[in-house]
């Protein structure tokens, strides 16, 4: 059992792999944590049916796309699938069955902005998350104007640990995705600084490497020089000698 999760991690989390398909690796899997702990805290608060469906449903969800992204790699695809059917779709349906904003869910919202920021490239990354905090924000005025429409939560203990479990869920899986961020950025920077050493080192070897050259090649150079310069000026006064001869002869 040990080794598998040990190589399940390895495939999903080890450092092969981008940044970004870890973070969405780890979303999958807290996405399926989640929903798992969603079941049982549901039944456990007699959440209703809808509850229960819509956790199976995220549980179900979270599996399969996870599947899909290892088998097709994808992962850009896998990436927009999860903003639409997870935060513009699941998560609002979550907001409205279990306590709007007087419970826990608006939690998520800021962990689903979060997440939207660090998947997405280019300009989609503005659309997407813009979409979200409008779509959030009517959810709120929504669930205002139109109370009937959402399932709230009248007990108070109950309200409290709904609340409390939100936050350590979204504080946690934030807190991994944040320190997965900045622990590769910090080994980034490491490479970047042993790159530049090596770098440097490189180059002051070749300058060491050319001033050798050219320090051997300078006297030879310099005696040869001598040489032709003297047979130059027998040959002009016509006083050209066995000695110049030797010396220009090909040995």
């Amino acid at each position: 059992m040990f080794l598998f999760l040990r190589k399940m991690g390895v495939l999903l989390f080890g450092r092969q792999l981008e940044f970004r398909v870890r973070l969405f690796n780890i979303l999958a899997c807290g996405g399926l944590l989640s929903s798992l702990a969603g079941i049982v805290y549901g039944i456990i608060i007699n959440a209703g049916i809808n509850n229960l469906l819509l956790n199976a449903a995220l549980a179900i969800f979270a599996v399969s796309l996870l599947w899909y992204s290892l088998k097709s790699r994808n992962y850009q695809r896998c990436y927009v699938i999860t903003i639409i059917v997870v935060f513009f779709i699941l998560f609002p349906a979550v907001f409205l069955n279990l306590g709007g904003y007087s419970g826990g869910i608006p939690m998520f919202f800021v962990f689903a902005v979060l997440f939207t920021v660090f998947m997405i490239e280019g300009k989609k990354v503005y659309v997407f998350a813009g979409l979200e905090l409008i779509l959030y924000t009517s959810l709120f005025i929504y669930a205002y104007h139109n109370p009937e429409t959402v399932r709230r939560i009248t007990n108070e203990t109950v309200e409290l640990i709904d609340n409390i479990v939100c936050f350590l869920i979204v504080s946690v899986v934030v807190g991994i995705t944040m320190a997965l961020h900045f622990n590769l950025y910090n080994q980034q920077q490491k490479e970047l600084v042993a790159a530049r050493k090596k770098a440097e080192e490189y180059a002051k070897m070749k300058s060491e490497l050319f001033a050798g050259m050219s320090h051997e090649m300078r006297t030879p150079l310099t005696v040869m020089s001598a040489y032709a310069q003297f047979a130059v000026e027998q040959i002009r006064e016509n006083e050209v000698n066995e000695q110049t001869l030797a010396d220009l002869s090909y040995q």
